[in-house]
């Protein structure tokens, strides 16, 4: 047997590769990867690699994380997951083996920890994480004895990871500081606390053996709780009428249906086209794997109607990015810093610490909830957001000039971390923008590794063309313009 050994956080799992010597009726263990990373550790990927295991009754299955976002392995059997957010959803139910009924799960699993489960009767089973709505694997179970899919060895998880974590980077280059006027001639500032992939994907429906129906289907979340699916097709028979749904599993292992569709009722060159709204709690995202799209034969479901005659597998590539952007910010004495979650599938925290505090541990008391008066910020106490879900905002005007580190508690670990430079507001149109710009780096240099790297930068600043003066509003932007650049740069080279 060949197979390909991969290590992550020390554990060191087997992916099989090779099914030369395969013997049936015997017993394997196939290893499965909760979330991946980018290799700086930015991007945590939502996804389960492979997202499809098919395995043979009697098989085993171990999960272990890819990376340092903690995940949970939930097999619910059909009940409603907890809230993300809630310490429920962190809480193991132990299980060795699983047969379709009852709930299983790992808990919030750590570096270093891993989740064994065997599957003792043929099925196609869904899990979850819990703490990420949209986050989901299959796991199909065969008879025993019954060969496995070629597909089953082919289980790197590289490409898959690969591809998710550069579906981000378009998320990523879209987010910017948003500015608008405050009161007194002070400025809100509007930034990124995390961002996620955008919630679409294109589906391509082919058809199946002996039919003509082929095309797409669109899956776009619109808002909070709201799916949009679009399906187009051509290839039917003239004035024909065929059910269509979301289905959980696979085109090639079948699956219940989860959304029945709008039906779609052809015309008389054979195109049909279908738009159903789907509406749900605000945690209901595009599954990152193990939903299909299935048209089938019609006009109703009933005996052969159920037939499938064209499906395509939804393959999502969920990911978060777990900085502030931008991680750098300069502002004056006055204006207002509002940070919003724009990441469905993960929450955060704004929480600066007073010099001393040990960071909380989280779930804590101290890491949920909101601490600090919550509107103004003069350097001093401790003040923390509290957990902002998907689309929640935290904003604080800064009263007191000077150099301000903050973090979120549940990703500090991941150097999830900001820098805020407050000048006074009394800069004037005779301020010249290189001091100012020198005064920030030294005062950067003395709190943080990276002032002491963009200081380097500060002969280059120098030699850049600027006005001799300059209205405070764009000082500003020059500022944080220019010490945003150089931050950059030290990432590059670290």
């Amino acid at each position: 047997m060949s197979e390909q050994a991969m290590k992550v956080d020390g554990i060191e799992m087997q992916m099989e590769n090779d099914m030369s010597d395969m013997k049936q009726n015997e017993s394997r263990v196939w290893g499965v990867f909760a979330g991946g990373q980018s290799p700086d550790g930015a991007i945590q990927t939502m996804a389960f690699y492979p997202g499809v295991t098919t395995i043979d009754e009697g098989d085993t299955v171990v999960w272990a994380l890819g990376g340092l976002e903690p995940h949970t392995v939930s097999f619910l059997s059909g009940t409603q997951p907890p809230a993300p957010e809630s310490l429920e959803a962190t809480i193991p139910v132990p299980c060795d083996s699983y047969n379709g009924t009852g709930v299983c799960s790992s808990g919030l699993l750590s570096p270093g920890q891993v989740f064994v489960l065997t599957f003792t009767k043929p099925g196609v089973y869904v899990y979850i994480c819990e703490i990420h709505p949209g986050m989901q694997g299959i796991v199909v179970v065969q008879p025993k004895g019954t060969p496995y899919p070629k597909s089953q060895f082919d289980r790197q998880p590289g490409p898959k990871l690969q591809q998710d974590i550069l579906a981000l980077q378009d998320a990523i280059n879209m987010h910017h500081v948003d500015t608008t006027s405050g009161a007194n001639g002070t400025l809100v500032f509007n930034i990124a606390a995390g961002v996620s992939t955008e919630e679409s994907v294109n589906v391509t429906l082919s058809a199946k053996q002996g039919e003509n129906a082929q095309g797409f289907a669109t899956l776009n979340v619109t808002a909070p709780g709201t799916l949009q699916v679009t399906v187009n097709v051509t290839g039917l028979s003239p004035n024909s009428t065929h059910p269509e749904h979301i289905h959980v599993g696979t085109c090639a292992a079948g699956g219940p249906i989860l959304y029945p569709l709008n039906q779609l009722t052809a015309g008389s060159d054979g195109t049909a086209s279908s738009v159903t709204i789907i509406r749900g709690p605000p945690t209901l995202l595009i599954a990152s794997d193990g939903w299909f799209v299935n048209v089938h034969t019609g006009p109703t479901m009933a005996g052969t109607g159920s037939k499938p005659i064209s499906c395509g597998d939804v393959v999502y590539s969920a990911a978060a990015y777990m900085r502030f952007i931008p991680e750098f910010l300069v502002v004056r004495t006055g204006d207002t810093v509002n940070w919003t979650n724009f990441s469905p599938q993960a929450i955060h925290t704004v929480s600066f610490l007073p010099a001393g505090m040990k960071i909380p541990g989280f779930p804590s008391p101290e890491a949920l909830n909101a601490f600090g008066n919550n509107t103004s910020y003069n350097g001093t106490g401790y003040y923390n957001s509290g957990v902002l879900l998907p689309g929640q905002s935290y904003a604080l005007t800064f009263t007191k000039p000077g150099i301000y580190t903050y973090i979120c508690i549940i990703h500090d670990e991941m150097r999830m971390i900001g820098y805020i430079e407050v000048f006074p507001f009394t800069l004037n149109a005779t301020t010249t923008a290189a001091p100012l710009i020198q005064l920030a780096i030294q005062q950067l240099r003395s709190v943080s590794p990276v002032g002491a790297a963009i200081s380097q930068q500060v002969a280059e600043m120098n030699d850049t063309v600027l006005p001799a003066a300059i209205g405070s509003v764009a000082l500003i932007g020059i500022a944080s313009t220019m010490l945003a650049i150089t931050f950059r740069k030290y990432k590059r080279l670290n």
